[in-house]
């Protein structure tokens, strides 16, 4: 299958959004590091022009599938400057896949052991990873929930599209 299913998931309420950073920080959390242990803020990470949650596993044969195109979209879309942001919301099973699955992204993730890594994924309403999102940098609102079928089928060619989601 493309997706994996969860129906632990509670259902996305279209209604829910951030009224300010201060709310997103209680969904996203404020501490978010990379393959090398360094330690980011949310502000950091919102200097893109384009913010992602990419929601995947280790343990998931299409995230597995998805992860190196991902890289390869990240890695070229941010050639000349910060275009894009994507935070990491694992669901691997324990601190070792998720270490070890880490190590082959370049973006930055939600700790292991945070709790906003369980609650991110109920608040977005995803049902099945690998999931990719566009959100509001300042709101914390989802923006695209399709993300990961644009950058599948368009590669850096969405960039302009997912820009353009924050006029």
């Amino acid at each position: 299958p493309d997706i994996i299913n969860f129906s632990s998931f509670e259902s996305f309420q279209s209604s829910t959004h951030f009224a300010n950073m201060d709310t997103a920080l209680k969904i996203v959390g404020d501490e978010f590091i990379d393959n090398k242990g360094a330690t980011y803020s949310l502000s950091n990470l919102a200097e893109a022009k384009v913010l992602m949650i990419y929601f995947s596993a280790h343990w998931c044969p299409p995230c597995r599938g998805f992860t190196p195109v991902l890289a390869d979209f990240y890695k070229e879309v941010n050639e000349d400057g910060k275009n894009v942001e994507i935070i990491f919301a694992s669901s691997d099973q324990n601190e070792e896949q998720f270490k070890g699955y880490l190590n082959e992204m370049p973006w930055k993730a939600i700790p292991f052991g945070a709790a906003e890594r369980s609650k991110v994924g109920t608040h977005y309403g995803v049902a099945g990873i690998p999931s990719l999102i566009v959100i509001d940098k300042s709101s914390g609102a989802s923006l695209e929930a399709n993300t990961r079928g644009l950058v599948a089928n368009e590669g850096p060619g969405c960039l302009d599209t997912l820009i353009a989601l924050y006029k």
